[in-house]
């Protein structure tokens, strides 16, 4: 049997095929894209808008703040002035329920009135919102004069440390956030004039129960960099409550070195003095250093009292 030969299709027709064809190719392309489109909306969008949603809070007028965790750290540590260490993903001496790896140079608490101030200058913002100031009038914002390039040298080389800063902070559930101090910075020596933002993933540590008010007005006057350090500590507990705590923690969590008894009874920058120049400046009242039995040995413990005040700063956390 003689097989028809199968008809082929036209010139026309052909076309009229490729042209239905690329049609179709067309129309699934637009729904890969539409469908990536709202998978991007559903996904990135919302994450990105809740970071520019996040602020950080207001402050009274008085007040910067510091994370009550952090003030349980030698992230900002009472150290002596030539005694800066360079970290790389070092442990940083925290309480047990979390850990900050840290790397960059050793930040002292100099350091931190200026990340203070800087965060006083950003309240109220968005997330990560780049703030301006002119250096002078931040060096006067830190109690410090503006008395010449040395000074000036100085909180650039400060600004440019916590900029170095990365922490990785993890919490014992195993939650962990990178972080870095300053984000973002430029600046016009000639205008005296810089720019920077704060990380915008700080705002997360800055929720309202976790927050340790600290006045800044009376942080201008205290002369020691314990008496510094302990200001965050105590601003990080309740008003009107006492607080007790191990000497031996103190020294540990705030970068000090030596022996314990060294770190309560030195008579320069000791324990005492933090604690009596703290004292005159009513952040804390009615203290002692004490020993307690712990065990076959006695634990040397300091405790106090901290005020309420006539203009009180919201109640922080234990």
């Amino acid at each position: 049997m003689t097989k028809e030969p199968v008809p082929r299709p036209s010139g026309s027709r052909v076309k009229a095929l490729l042209q239905k064809r690329e049609a179709e190719a067309r129309a699934r392309q637009e729904e890969i894209e539409k469908a990536s489109e709202e998978v991007r909306e559903l996904h990135v969008e919302p994450n990105r808008q809740s970071t520019l949603d996040l602020q950080l809070p207001l402050f009274p007028e008085y007040a910067s703040a510091m994370p009550h965790h952090w003030t349980r750290t030698t992230l900002f540590a009472s150290i002596a002035r030539g005694k800066r260490k360079l970290h790389h993903r070092q442990q940083l001496a925290s309480r047990s329920d979390f850990t900050i790896l840290y790397t960059g140079q050793q930040l002292d608490m100099a350091d931190n009135d200026v990340f203070l101030h800087a965060l006083q200058l950003a309240q109220n913002q968005d997330a990560g919102q780049v703030i301006h100031f002119v250096r002078s009038k931040f060096l006067e914002g830190i109690g410090r004069s503006a008395s010449g390039q040395n000074t000036y040298a100085w909180l650039e080389n400060s600004l440019r440390r916590l900029a170095e800063a990365t922490l990785f902070i993890e919490s014992d559930q195993g939650q962990g956030l990178m972080v870095r101090l300053i984000k973002d910075m430029a600046w016009n020596k000639k205008q005296d004039e810089y720019w920077l933002a704060l990380d915008p993933h700080i705002v997360k540590f800055f929720q309202q129960s976790q927050i340790a008010y600290i006045d800044f007005e009376v942080r201008k006057k205290l002369r020691y960099a314990l008496s510094k350090w302990l200001q965050n500590y105590a601003c990080g507990h309740r008003a009107g409550e006492h607080h007790f705590v191990s000497i031996e923690n103190l020294m540990h969590w705030s970068g000090s070195t030596g022996r314990v008894r060294d770190f309560a009874e030195h008579k320069e920058r000791g324990l005492r003095i933090a604690l009596a120049e703290l004292e005159s400046h009513g952040v804390i009242r009615d203290w002692d250093i004490y020993e307690r039995p712990n065990g076959r040995k006695k634990q040397l413990m300091v405790k106090w009292f901290r005020p309420q005040k006539a203009k009180e700063l919201p109640n922080e956390q234990v």
